[in-house]
């Protein structure tokens, strides 16, 4: 098919045995995972944020807080990557005396989304931290979330304190 429609305008090569073609490269990068540096992320990632409710969100989605649930994006569908980068977003507690909180990440099929809740948003996962600074700055104790895209199979999310440099790590496999 992809010589009927594109023969005409480029040559069109085929190794002799493509079979043994994408076994070599899966063993070489089963040997050395360090042989892919970039990607092109599939999916659009992001999290959960528990902002205040604007005059714009829909009134149905608004918490009896206040409050709305919204994904927020961290990395979008068909970006390359370098597999070390990190994206990252910067969060503050919502509460004064809040010592843990619960992170959950969302990666979708489209290039965005407004609600983690959409059909097409589906749950990477969650990533619970516990121990986060002591409540006497209040909410002046903001947290850096970052997703790193490690290899093929593994999201690497980092929660690190701001307040105090304490780093919290998980991975999420697809």
């Amino acid at each position: 098919m992809i010589k009927e429609e594109f023969g005409d305008k480029v040559k069109i090569s085929v190794p002799p045995n493509p079979d043994t073609a994408i076994m070599r490269g899966a063993c070489e990068y089963g040997l050395d995972m360090s042989i892919i540096a970039t990607r092109v992320l599939k999916w659009s990632y992001g999290v959960m944020v528990y902002n205040d409710w604007q005059g714009n969100d829909p009134i149905s989605r608004m918490e009896s807080n206040g409050r709305i649930k919204k994904f927020h994006l961290l990395a979008c569908k068909g970006t390359e990557l370098d597999v070390e980068k990190e994206y990252s977003v910067t969060m503050v507690p919502i509460h004064a005396d809040q010592t843990s909180v619960l992170f959950q990440f969302f990666y979708t099929s489209e290039y965005n989304a407004r609600y983690c809740d959409e059909p097409h948003v589906m749950k990477l996962g969650d990533f619970k931290v516990n121990g986060l600074p002591t409540a006497s700055s209040g909410l002046d104790r903001s947290v850096l979330i970052s997703l790193r895209f490690a290899s093929m199979e593994n999201t690497v999310a980092t929660v690190k304190s701001q307040y105090n440099g304490n780093v919290y790590q998980t991975t999420f496999s697809m």
